[in-house]
């Protein structure tokens, strides 16, 4: 069993916590994400460091009887953004070291081996990815204005969606990418015909 089996299941574990918060509302926990802040949702998942230890070693069958034990919605919310992370974080790792083949399983030289695992950490560390899971709508450090108090959400719906926040998964991207300059290279003449 060489690393591609535990990629794919990083994969499926990310692609199954995605659907527990869709469930929740995405939405809902973005409002939960920009209410409590960075280090709460920390603070909160190691209220329930329970929880996060044992999820990854329960079928996913029995999940939800584990994650019933969160009665407060945001407590929920911060166990399941913590949850995508370690997910993601082992995803990328994961798909990064099988991209530059970092696996004994081919038996590569000493040399070779430290040569793939060195970029495969470049890579890796350039892609870490952030603890919200929805790059366009990073919830720190953006206001609450954007989100209709509690008492107007319209039936459980989270906040109400505006023109910075889409409740769209795969959209484009709503910032253009910056151009690079490329240094321009000083022209040299052809001076051979001088003289």
């Amino acid at each position: 069993m060489d690393l591609d089996t535990y990629e794919d299941w990083a994969r499926e574990e990310c692609l199954f916590i995605g659907s527990l918060m869709e469930k929740e509302g995405v939405m809902t926990i973005l409002a939960s994400c920009l209410h409590l802040g960075e280090e709460e949702i920390r603070e909160r998942g190691r209220y329930h460091q329970d929880v996060v230890d044992d999820f990854f070693h329960t079928p996913r069958s029995k999940r939800a009887k584990l994650l019933a034990g969160i009665d407060d919605k945001e407590y929920l919310h911060a166990v399941l953004v913590l949850l995508l992370h370690e997910a993601r974080r082992a995803l990328l790792l994961l798909e990064t070291l099988c991209k530059y083949g970092v696996s004994a399983g081919a038996n590569p030289s000493k040399s070779r081996m430290i040569e793939q695992a060195a970029a495969a950490l470049s890579v890796a560390s350039a892609e870490y990815p952030p603890l919200y899971p929805f790059a366009e709508d990073l919830p720190f450090g953006m206001s609450l204005e954007w989100f209709a108090p509690p008492a107007l959400r319209k039936g459980g719906q989270g906040a109400q969606a505006s023109p910075r926040v889409s409740t769209a998964r795969n959209r484009g991207a709503t910032k253009p990418k910056p151009q690079r300059d490329q240094p321009k290279r000083p022209r040299t003449q052809d001076h051979s015909d001088d003289e």
